[in-house]
C-alpha cells in the first residue's frame, strides 16, 4: 500500500496538485492541498465545504500571523512536525485558535506542561490564561504551590502578574510558603501598581493569613498599611499575644493555615515515642537545643515540634552554626496544635553543608508539653536516585534536650544536593 500522507508531502514541498493558496503576511503564496486542509481545521473547513462549486483556485488570507507560524501549521497538516519553543509558542496557540487547528493546539498544550520550570512558570501561566488552558494553568499552580518560595526569591516574574492571578495564587491553601515572605513581596508588587491602592489591598487582604505572621511582623508590616480595619486588627493583636483558647471565626480574615509541607519534602525524625504527659516546661534563658550534622548539602525547611493538642504557644526557633555560634536563620510565630506535633517553618529556607555542625533553638512562650523519648543517635532517608540524606544528632552545650529526650521531633528538608 502507498504511503498518501509521503505523497501529500510530497506534492506540497513541489507545489503539485495544489488547489488551493493561502495569503502570507509577506505577501506571498502558500500552495496546498484543500483536502488536508478541511481534514485538519474547522476554520478551513468553513471556507472550502463548498469551494467546488467554483473553478477558480480560492486564496484566502492568513496575514494576520507570522509568515513561519501559518507555514508550520501547515506543515504539522501535512505531518511534518517542527520544534515548539518558547519564543514561538504564543503565536502558534494563537495560530491554532483561530484556525482551529486542535491537534496542534494538543501538542502545544502538552509542551507547557512538559517544559514548566521555575525560569518559565509565570510566562506560562500568563499564556494559559491569555487562551484558556485550564489543564495548563492547573500544573502551574501545583508547580506554583511547591516552589513559591524559590520563585519569590529567584524570579522576577511575580512581578509581571496582574492583580486577577496574584488573587489566585495567595487564595491557595497548598501554596508552601511562609507568610511574612509573600506579603514582603505582595508590598513590592503593590508598590508598582499605578492605580488607587486602596481597592487592590481589599481584593489581597482576604487571602492573606494573618494569624501566621509573628506579633512583631504584623505590627511594623501590616498595621502601618492600613490594609484592615483597625477592629479586625486588634483582633489579630490580641489572638497573636494569647495562649488561652480564641475564636477565630470571629475574626474577618482568611483563618486557614497553609499547608506548608508539599510531596517534595523530607521529614528525618528524631524521636518516634512521646512521653505519658504534658510536663515539658519552657526554658526562656536557653531553650530546646540539639546539635546535629547531615551527610551531604540540603536544604532546611523547617522542623517538627511536640506541642499539646487543643493549645497553643508561641515559638521563636534559630539555626545556628555550633562553631562560631553564626545566626542562620531565626523565626517566630504562634502555632495552634491540632495534635501533639506541628510544622515550624523558616521564613526562608537554609542552604546546610556537609559535615558541618549546626544548633536549633526553640524557646517557647505557653504552658507545658509533650516532649519526645527514646531518641536516636542518627537517622536517614533515601531520596532522589537512591542517595541518601543521614542526620546525625548531639547534646548540645547548654539546654535541657538531651540525644534520648526533647522537644524537636525531626527536621524537615526541601531539597537534597
Amino acid at each position: 500500500m502507498s504511503d498518501i500522507a509521503m505523497k501529500f508531502r510530497s506534492a506540497l514541498d513541489a507545489e503539485e496538485y495544489c488547489d488551493v493558496e493561502l495569503k502570507l503576511k509577506s505577501g506571498s503564496l502558500l500552495k496546498c492541498h484543500s483536502v488536508v486542509l478541511l481534514m485538519n481545521s474547522d476554520f478551513f473547513r468553513g471556507r472550502l465545504q463548498s469551494r467546488w462549486t467554483t473553478k477558480e483556485t480560492p486564496t484566502i488570507d492568513c496575514t494576520m500571523f507570522p509568515d513561519d507560524i501559518v507555514e508550520h501549521l501547515v506543515k504539522f497538516m501535512y505531518g511534518i512536525h517542527f520544534p515548539l519553543h518558547m519564543s514561538n509558542i504564543h503565536d502558534t496557540i494563537q495560530c491554532c485558535d483561530y484556525f482551529g487547528a486542535s491537534e496542534l493546539l494538543d501538542k502545544c498544550v502538552q509542551f507547557l506542561i512538559d517544559g514548566i520550570s521555575c525560569d518559565n512558570v509565570f510566562t506560562i501561566l500568563l499564556i494559559s490564561e491569555s487562551f484558556s488552558l485550564l489543564s495548563v494553568k492547573n500544573k502551574c499552580f501545583e508547580f506554583i504551590d511547591c516552589n513559591m518560595e524559590n520563585l519569590l526569591c529567584n524570579s522576577e516574574g511575580f512581578f509581571t502578574l496582574p492583580l486577577a492571578l496574584i488573587v489566585q495564587i495567595i487564595s491557595r491553601d497548598t501554596l508552601s510558603v511562609h507568610e511574612e515572605l509573600l506579603f514582603d513581596h505582595l508590598i513590592l508588587w503593590v508598590e508598582q501598581q499605578t492605580v488607587d491602592l486602596e481597592p487592590i489591598w481589599e481584593k489581597l487582604s482576604g487571602h492573606i493569613r494573618f494569624l501566621s505572621m509573628s506579633v512583631e511582623y504584623f505590627i511594623t508590616k501590616c498595621i502601618p498599611l492600613n490594609v484592615l480595619p483597625n477592629e479586625v486588627s486588634n483582633q489579630i493583636l490580641m489572638y497573636l499575644t494569647v495562649f488561652e483558647p480564641f475564636d477565630v471565626q470571629g475574626i474577618k480574615v482568611n483563618v486557614v493555615s497553609r499547608c506548608i509541607t508539599t510531596r517534595h519534602d523530607v521529614l528525618v525524625k528524631r524521636f518516634f515515642r512521646k512521653s505519658v504527659d504534658a510536663s515539658w516546661k519552657s526554658d526562656a534563658m536557653n531553650g530546646d537545643r540539639i546539635n546535629f550534622i547531615v551527610n551531604t548539602g540540603a536544604t532546611l525547611k523547617g522542623v517538627s515540634l511536640y506541642g499539646s493538642a487543643g493549645q497553643s504557644f508561641i515559638y521563636t526557633v534559630s539555626l545556628h552554626e555550633a562553631g562560631n555560634g553564626h545566626l542562620i536563620q531565626k523565626s517566630k510565630c504562634k502555632l495552634d496544635f491540632v495534635s501533639d506535633v506541628c510544622t515550624f517553618p523558616f521564613k526562608t529556607s537554609c542552604l546546610l553543608a556537609a559535615d558541618v555542625t549546626y544548633t536549633l533553638v526553640a524557646i517557647r512562650e505557653g504552658p507545658a508539653v509533650f516532649y519526645g523519648v527514646n531518641g536516636v543517635l542518627s537517622n536517614h532517608v533515601h531520596v532522589k536516585e537512591g542517595r541518601k540524606l543521614e542526620i546525625k544528632f548531639e547534646k548540645a552545650d547548654v539546654g535541657s534536650s538531651t540525644i534520648f529526650e526533647g522537644q524537636f521531633e525531626g527536621l524537615l528538608f526541601s531539597t537534597v544536593d
